[in-house]
């Protein structure tokens, strides 16, 4: 009896000490916020030097009654160690000072960035009011009512 416990001993001990396998992937997607509510892919874009990224529209929606949408566009790209990496970030700050809510976009990449038409809900139940997002390369952009 005490020959089986010297050896079951130190197979006891080895899994218990044995680390469990990090899945950062499955982390990420466990702490990701619980106002994030839409995260799609729209299209690439080509990178400078070679090789292509993808935009990514990432909406959250705050719990307040009406919700109010924040509305985030993000380059992906490769890292240096040719892993996927978020490369620029841009938060349309015109909407979150709207406090309005977002029923549905369409998004077109083109040569010179992104375009995304926005369907903006009316709160008063009036319908819904579209908005153009014309993002440039370098980050920059402009929101506004849409010309049509």
């Amino acid at each position: 009896m005490q020959t089986r416990l010297l050896f079951a001993l130190p197979l006891l001990l080895a899994l218990h000490a044995a680390p469990v396998a990090a899945d950062p992937l499955a982390d990420g997607v466990g702490a990701m916020p619980t106002a994030v509510e839409d995260v799609r892919v729209v299209g690439s874009f080509d990178v400078p030097g070679g090789g292509t990224g993808s935009y990514r529209v990432v909406i959250a929606r705050s719990t307040a009654e009406p919700p109010v949408a924040r509305l985030f566009v993000q380059w992906i790209g490769k890292g240096p160690d040719g892993a996927e990496v978020v490369q620029r970030s841009v938060e349309i700050k015109e909407l979150e000072t709207m406090k309005r809510d977002i029923d549905d976009y369409v998004a077109e990449p083109d040569d010179n960035g992104l375009s995304i038409f926005v369907e903006l809900a009316d709160s008063s139940g009036n319908g819904s009011d579209t908005y153009e997002l014309f993002l440039n390369t370098d980050g920059t952009y402009t929101f506004g009512p849409a010309s049509n």
